[in-house]
Formats: structure tokens, C-alpha cells, sequence
């Protein structure tokens, strides 16, 4: 199968692309459950589409430039899945392809093959989290656009303008997801260990991260939200509490096919044979893997989402240790083994080892409603429109604490009002307080049940 990617055709990019539509297509007609993180992403891009701010009246902490993705993509598109699906899958295809021409142009490889951007779409398969159109997926492009930057100063290929478009990619890729920022440490680390550093270019690559800090700090200082930029992204990215979508366990299960042969595949490091600056080029896969790692660790949440770090150095040894084999059948069996045993694993995920609660399901009682959930049930949602800026339950309760003092109670009150739900659930027991504080809430809203509806006049 390898043999058809071994060629340096660009044209081999197609059958790539064709490929991964044709596995992915299968999924959909398997049928595809939507994960809660997923759904949020979407409700995110509904309710800032109604003229909401990120942040401002907004309350989670979703990196602002994934949030200006999603903002749009419901703006143009609406709320539709579907559209995250193909969008991811084309943004896939992309980094596949760019992937492979930065490795080709810098002799990875004892020969220039396609066979990398076929194993990077194989492993994007590999984990049923992967589908979504997720601030880590977008994060990572510009995380693998920049590591041309990394291969050509360890070549001896380096200008000053080099570093500073390398920090404004990982600038970039940090405010698409914040935990992206570990990558920064990485470029660092990998420029001190295989390379002759100037402090000169270590400041422009500095200098190129802060010029995107500024411009998106500018932006929300323009708005006055500076202060709720800084305690949602940063506070929040970093000091929250994680969210467990699964444990550490499950998240290692779930992506076992990838972690098993990436591991194999760095048995390269002992039985071949390469060129000095390859071998460079391998130990900086092998930071990122690290990095990877610590991607997960200091991700707000813990979901398969995460796993999408892993995948470019996992492609990157796997089709190593698979352009090495010799002997025709390891070259015929293993990359059969490999590929089918990728791809086939989320199916085994899905029907042995997947928890329900993970996903969304339709338990919603309301249809057609403008919905405020004052809780963690995004499910309520299902069938409705949002109208709520409470989609993170920790940003939410510390913006609430803010009902104690004056003007953020006043901003608390205005984002409700804009809002107009026809009905508040809240499963947290502020509501009542926000009525004592606001006697015209009383006017608005009647408890009815469990819940509070609007009262028509």
C-alpha cells in the first residue's frame, strides 16, 4: 500500500485527500456521536454570533481566536456539525501537506516520499475526537508551519526575520489554545541544544509571540475587556480545575494504536543509520513529543482532543521506521498491520470502551426555546437556541461571585437582559439572589416548576 505514496508527486496529495474523506465518510454512516467539548464549541459560536463578546459577556475560556473561528463558521454556515466535519478535514489535508513538504525540502528522509502525509491523515483517523473542528486542530497548523523555521537554523539557513515570524506562529497557535504556548519553550530549547544561539534571534522569537499578545490584548483593551480577557483566558487556561471528559487512563486507551507504534517506531533511534542534521531533526520530534505530553498536562481539560499534539511526531517515526523496512514482507504486512489497526481502533473505542455520559444526548424536555442554563448540562440545549453566557461553569461562578460589588453586577445584569431567554434553569442557586439584587427580574421572569419563564405582557 505504501508503494502508491512513495513517489515525490504532489499529485499523490488527492488520493491522500480522497482517502480521508472515504474513512472519515464511513464514520458518519457508522454514525458519529458528538462529544459534549464539541457541542460546547458549537453553543460558543451560537451565542457570540448573537453580537456577543468573548470574554466581556461570554464566560468561558476558550482561546479568543477559536472563538472568532467559531463565531463565524455559525455566522456563515449556522449551527451546524457538519460543517466543523468538513472543515476539519480539509484543515487536515492541509497540514499534511505542509508537513511533508517541509520534511522533503530538509532531507528527513533517505527519500522524498508523500508516504508522510499519508500516515499523518491514517493517525488523524485514529481517534474519534480528532473529527471535530477543535482549537487544538487549529492550534497545531500554525505549530507545524513554523518548524521549517527550526530545521533551517539547525541547517545554517537563519535570518533575524526567521525568528520573528517563528513567535508570531506560535503566537498565533497559543491564542487559537493556550496550552500551545509549551511548543515556545520547545522552539527555545531545541535552538539552544542544536544550534548556535543568539541572544539576538531568542528575543525576536520572544518579540514575535508578544507583537500577537499585544494585538489581541489591544483589541479587548479597545473594548474595555482587557480585565475579563486576562482572568478567562490566562487565569482560567492555567489555575482552573481540569474538566476529566475521561481519566488518564481511558484518554491512553483511546488512543492506543497511535501510542503503541509511535513507541515501536522510535526503536529507529538504535538500528539505523542517518545523517547529522537528520538525527537533529529526529531530536526535535522527539522535544515535541515531549512537548505533547506537556499539552496535556496543562490542558484545562482532559479530553481525546489532546492526543492531536501527539500526532505529528507519531507520523514522523512511524513512516521511519516504515521507509526502513527491508525485508518484502514486513514491507507488505507491518504497514497493513499499522494502517488497519489505526483506523479500525475507534470502532472498538466506540462499542467497548466509550462512556455514554462523554457525549451529547437529546434529554432536553424544551424544543424551539430560548434556553439559559445556569448549570453543567449542556444537553439542555439540544433542539434550542442559547441564550446564556454561562457556558463554563468555573469562568461562570467567579464572574458571579462579581454580584457583590456594583459594576460587574451591572454587567452581569445587562448580558441577561440582552440575552431575553424565554426560560432560566439554574441548577447553581443564583438566580433568586440576582432577583433580590434587581427587583425587575421579578417583572421578567415567574418560577414555574424547577425553572424560571419569561412573563409575556
Amino acid at each position: 500500500m505504501l508503494q502508491l505514496f512513495r513517489l515525490n508527486d504532489p499529485y499523490r496529495l488527492v488520493l491522500i485527500f480522497i482517502l480521508l474523506v472515504v474513512i472519515r465518510g464511513v464514520w458518519l454512516i457508522y454514525g458519529l456521536p458528538l462529544p459534549l467539548f464539541g457541542f460546547k464549541w458549537q453553543l460558543l459560536g451560537s451565542w457570540l454570533a448573537q453580537n456577543h463578546m468573548i470574554y466581556a459577556d461570554s464566560y468561558d475560556y476558550t482561546g479568543p481566536l477559536s472563538a472568532l473561528v467559531f463565531k463565524w463558521i455559525t455566522i456563515l454556515f449556522g449551527h451546524s456539525r457538519w460543517i466543523h466535519i468538513i472543515l476539519s478535514t480539509l484543515l487536515i489535508i492541509l497540514q499534511a501537506g505542509i508537513m511533508n513538504t517541509i520534511f522533503i525540502r530538509n532531507k528527513a528522509y533517505h527519500e522524498n516520499t508523500y508516504v508522510l502525509a499519508f500516515i499523518y491523515i491514517i493517525l488523524m483517523c485514529g481517534v474519534m475526537d480528532f473529527y471535530m473542528l477543535s482549537p487544538q486542530l487549529m492550534s497545531i497548523t500554525f505549530i507545524i508551519i513554523s518548524m521549517n523555521n527550526i530545521f533551517r537554523r539547525i541547517d545554517n539557513q537563519a535570518t533575524d526575520e526567521m525568528f520573528l515570524t517563528s513567535g508570531i506562529y506560535l503566537g498565533i497557535a497559543s491564542f487559537f489554545y493556550l496550552p500551545a504556548s509549551i511548543f515556545l519553550v520547545s522552539y527555545l530549547i531545541s535552538f539552544l541544544l542544536f544550534s548556535t544561539a543568539i541572544a539576538r534571534r531568542l528575543i525576536l522569537l520572544s518579540l514575535g509571540a508578544f507583537i500577537v499578545f499585544s494585538v489581541v490584548w489591544g483589541y479587548f483593551f479597545w473594548y474595555n475587556a482587557e480585565e475579563s480577557f486576562f482572568s478567562s483566558f490566562f487565569v482560567a487556561g492555567f489555575l482552573r480545575e481540569k474538566i476529566y471528559y475521561l481519566s488518564y487512563s481511558e484518554l491512553l486507551i483511546q488512543a492506543l494504536a497511535i501510542i503503541v507504534f509511535t513507541i515501536v517506531s522510535l526503536s529507529i533511534f538504535f538500528t539505523a543509520r542517518f545523517t547529522n542534521f537528520q538525527q537533529k531533526i529526529q531530536r526535535v520530534m522527539f522535544i515535541f513529543m515531549i512537548s505533547a505530553v506537556f499539552c496535556v498536562w496543562m490542558s484545562p481539560e482532559l479530553s481525546g482532543a489532546e492526543m492531536i499534539f501527539l500526532v505529528p511526531s507519531a507520523a514522523f517515526f512511524i513512516t521511519h521506521h516504515l521507509l526502513l523496512l527491508r525485508r518484502w514482507w514486513t514491507r507488505t504486512f507491518i504497514p497493513l498491520v499499522v494502517i488497519f489497526s489505526i483506523i479500525l481502533f475507534p470502532f472498538i473505542w466506540m462499542s467497548q470502551l466509550a462512556k455514554e455520559e462523554m457525549f451529547l444526548s437529546d434529554s432536553s424536555p424544551y424544543k424551539n426555546q430560548r434556553i439559559m442554563m445556569m448549570g453543567e448540562d449542556l444537553s439542555v440545549y439540544e433542539g434550542n437556541t442559547i441564550a446564556s453566557p454561562f457556558l463554563d461553569a468555573y469562568v461562570s461562578k467567579q464572574r458571579l461571585e462579581g454580584l457583590k460589588y456594583y459594576e460587574d453586577a451591572s454587567e452581569i445584569y445587562d448580558t441577561i437582559l440582552a440575552a431575553n431567554a424565554d426560560i432560566i434553569i439554574d441548577r447553581w442557586g443564583y438566580f433568586p439572589k440576582m432577583m433580590e439584587i434587581f427587583p425587575d427580574l421579578g417583572k421578567r421572569y415567574a418560577l414555574k416548576g424547577a425553572v424560571y419563564q419569561k412573563i409575556n405582557n
